[in-house]
């Protein structure tokens, strides 16, 4: 079984109205279960494909390459104004910084000269979540969903997450955490083959982020 498509059988059984998960690591791969369209052209040319579900249905899914493009990103900011990288991932969000950045954002290497190095990292951000709607809107089309949620490394970041539900107003966002999700997933798809027990309430952490 593929690890995505393990990773997302805990929400489908924990969840009745239609969502998207995005898991988030090297890739950021949107997973939208509920819209089995076919691939088109355009579809294949921006990176889109089918996942199986472990029932046989397909799911469509949105891929970025967001990893490295945040590891860049972070070393180029660290080398320019001396800070360590470290200090950027467990900050808090600052709304009122967010708000500063309007229009197109720049790459760090083009940037205006500010000194102020959590401003070039909010611009890095606004870009990276930029680039996630461009993607994740891909696999939405055509659909109800209602929720969307987060799993792995950035599902932990607050900065990615607010500005995340900003991008999408429409739909409630959370961040999800569920250890070791692709291993769980794994034995829940042959459950009954295995386990006598019922299977636990409470697959999935969530955390609810407001517009």
């Amino acid at each position: 079984m593929h690890d995505s498509s393990a990773a997302l059988i805990p929400y489908l059984m924990s969840f009745d109205k239609p969502f998207v998960l995005i898991s988030t690591g090297t890739w950021s791969i949107s997973l939208n279960p509920f819209n089995q369209s076919p691939l088109t052209n355009d579809d294949l040319k921006q990176d889109c494909l089918n996942y199986l579900q472990y029932g046989g249905k397909p799911v469509k899914a949105a891929r970025f390459f967001i990893g490295p493009a945040y590891e860049d990103g972070l070393e180029q900011l660290s080398a320019k104004y001396g800070v360590d990288k470290n200090e950027f991932l467990q900050g808090e969000y600052l709304p009122a910084l967010a708000e500063q950045l309007t229009g197109k954002y720049k790459n760090i290497n083009n940037d205006r000269g500010e000194a102020d190095a959590t401003l070039i990292y909010y611009r890095l951000m606004t870009d990276l979540v930029e680039k996630q709607k461009c993607s994740t809107d891909l696999i939405l089309s055509g659909t109800p969903v209602e929720q969307l949620f987060v799993d792995g490394g950035f599902s932990q970041n607050e900065v990615f997450m607010h500005m995340l539900a900003k991008a999408y107003p429409r739909l409630k966002v959370y961040s999800a955490f569920t250890p070791q999700s692709t291993a769980l997933g794994a034995a829940l798809a042959i459950h009954k083959h295995w386990n006598k027990a019922s299977v636990p309430s409470q697959l999935i952490q969530l955390k609810y982020y407001p517009v």
